[in-house]
């Protein structure tokens, strides 16, 4: 008896988000946040690993002799930036730079990161590696 398969479908069509950033003196800019491509990935996740470090502490459970792995980081200053840096298009569809983007006010800069987390599916991995872990 064979199978039914199902069919897959997808679109090679990048994810992206409109953006309006208002200056202090009230002028608009346009830009984009777009979703990474599977290179980008690839460069976020070196980066990532590079700020990582991990140890394995003993956990006392009683019968059992399992080490607890945790992941700390080593530096957290720019990780937000280097992220939408990774994301963020200009009007000219250039990316915007990390000095830039270290110029938003934090709440901006955290609302971004989250938007930039979201359409990556960098949430959902982490959990997943998580608990394979």
């Amino acid at each position: 008896m064979s199978k039914t398969v199902e069919r897959l479908e997808f679109s090679l069509q990048l994810a992206s988000i409109p953006v309006t950033l208002v200056s202090k003196e009230g002028t608009k800019s346009e830009y984009i946040l777009s979703e990474f491509d599977g290179e980008s990935r690839d460069t976020w996740f070196d980066y990532i690993n590079d700020r990582m470090q991990l140890s394995k502490e003993p956990e006392a459970k009683p019968g059992t002799k399992e080490e607890n792995t945790k992941v700390k980081f080593k530096r957290f200053q720019g990780v937000q930036a280097k992220l939408v840096g990774m994301c963020l298009f200009n009007s000219d569809n250039v990316l915007v730079s990390e000095a830039e983007i270290l110029k938003f006010p934090a709440s901006v800069l955290n609302k971004l990161f989250d938007h930039c987390q979201k359409m990556n599916g960098l949430n959902e991995t982490a959990k997943v590696e998580a608990k394979n872990e």
